[in-house]
This record gives C-alpha cells, sequence and structure tokens, in this order.
C-alpha cells in the first residue's frame, strides 16, 4: 500500500545513507510542509497519513517518527497505540511536536518538542536525538 523508500546515499559522501524520518499525523498539510522542510542531505523525510499505520511494511527503514501536533488526546493515544502495534516501530524513536508539552525525553524512546516551533531548532532536536539514539546503541554493544 504504502511502500518503504530506500533511502538515497549522502552526496558528499556516497556510501553514507540518509537518515530516513517518518511523519505521521492527520493533518496533512502540515505534515507535508514538515516534509519539505525538514529534507535535506542528510535526511529522507516523508509524509505518511495515520490509515498508513494499517500496512506493516510502512515504517520499515525509519530512522525516526516525527508526529504532527494533534490537539486531542485521545487521538494521540491511538496514533501512539497503532505505532506500538507495527512490528516495523519497535525501537524507532518518537518525537511528539506537541502544544501542551515542554521539550522532555519520555519513557521509551518518546521525545515531545513544543509546537509551533523554528524549523532550525527542530532540525538541531533530530540531530540530538540521533545522536543520543547512536550513543545509546555503542554503550549497549560495549563499544
Amino acid at each position: 500500500m504504502y511502500p518503504a523508500r530506500k533511502p538515497e546515499p549522502k552526496k558528499n559522501n556516497p556510501n553514507a545513507r540518509k537518515r530516513r524520518i517518518i511523519i505521521l499525523g492527520r493533518d496533512a498539510v502540515v505534515g507535508r510542509t514538515l516534509e519539505l522542510l525538514l529534507q535535506s542531505d542528510e535526511y529522507e523525510a516523508e509524509f505518511l497519513p495515520e490509515s498508513a499505520l494499517a500496512d506493516p511494511q510502512a515504517l520499515e527503514g525509519s530512522d525516526l517518527l516525527l508526529l504532527t501536533p494533534e490537539p486531542v488526546s485521545e487521538r494521540r493515544r491511538a496514533l501512539l497505540e497503532s505505532i506500538a502495534a507495527n512490528p516495523e516501530a519497535s525501537g524507532i524513536p518518537i518525537l511528539e511536536l506537541r502544544a501542551d508539552a515542554p521539550a522532555s525525553r519520555a519513557e521509551s524512546g518518546r521525545y515531545t518538542m513544543p509546537w509551533p516551533c523554528d524549523v532550525e531548532e527542530l532540525r538541531h532536536r533530530i540531530r540530538r536525538l540521533h545522536s543520543l539514539e547512536e550513543r545509546d546503541e555503542s554503550e549497549g554493544d560495549g563499544s
């Protein structure tokens, strides 16, 4: 239904893979705008509507799930439950854009960031999250 796109190598290092950011949410305007703003040599961003989670492979190859702002907490909870039920989402960090929360790290690789936010602040936060995840992985490997 929604085939996973394989990230293309970075231009400055042909062997390096772009990190794949999946943007999930109900608001296609916000999702597509974030998709365009986050595209770079470093990241491949792709907006998927919540309904894409019906396909178990929709999140394949993702490095980060970015959740668009959702003012209704029940919908946010349902989206998080759908993500948790998807086997491809296991271990992928989640960054939630929220109007009602300060930037923080929650349990189980879930993070929040205030919305609205500056695009450069969002990019910086994403870079920091990837650095944290890489550090956690290397510490877990005994490196």
